[in-house]
């Protein structure tokens, strides 16, 4: 069974590029379980009320077609943020000024706090497209070097191509 997080930006790709009935059969299937965090679902509730979005042949509020298609995925595997996990995003942050990163904390914060859940609860996958912050060369580094310090282990970063064939059931390259 794969463990899988989606990072904000997923959702909308889901919601426009995967078919209803693959989705519902991942989710039905069990070899998926999708996870989330208070982090994500707060950048979901930030979308303005007014994009709008088709949804099943209907024009649909974007905020609101995203936070279903949420917790329809997530259920109750939804973490709140602990201070551990704040903690380890800190330390992440430390290690990637120390290789060179010069990104502020206020814009890696969240990201780093996304990556430190999924490292303490031991997910898989983690799916992004962020490749300038949160999937950077140094920032993959700091979380691997700090999680092997403290024993956790780093989930694998793949994009929602990827994503998109494992949920119609293939493997990941």
């Amino acid at each position: 069974m794969k463990r899988v997080m989606p990072d904000t930006n997923i959702y909308e790709f889901i919601l426009r590029f995967v078919e209803k009935k693959v989705f519902e059969q991942a989710l039905l299937g069990g070899s998926i379980v999708f996870y989330g965090n208070a982090i994500i679902r707060k950048e979901l509730r930030e979308i303005p009320k007014v994009e709008q979005q088709i949804v099943e042949g209907k024009m649909k509020s974007l905020r609101n077609a995203l936070l279903s298609l949420y917790d329809s995925m997530v259920g109750k595997h939804h973490y709140e943020i602990t201070s551990q996990m704040e903690e380890l995003a800190g330390k992440y942050f430390t290690v990637f000024k120390e290789l060179g990163g010069n990104a502020p904390w206020k814009e890696l914060a969240a990201d780093l706090t996304i990556v430190a859940c999924a490292s303490l609860h031991n997910l898989n996958l983690l799916v992004t497209e962020d490749a300038k912050t949160m999937t950077s060369d140094i920032a993959l580094k700091s979380y691997r070097s700090v999680n092997k310090l403290f024993g956790f282990s780093t989930p694998s970063f793949i994009r929602f191509q990827e994503f998109k064939n494992l949920l119609r059931g293939g493997k990941l390259d």
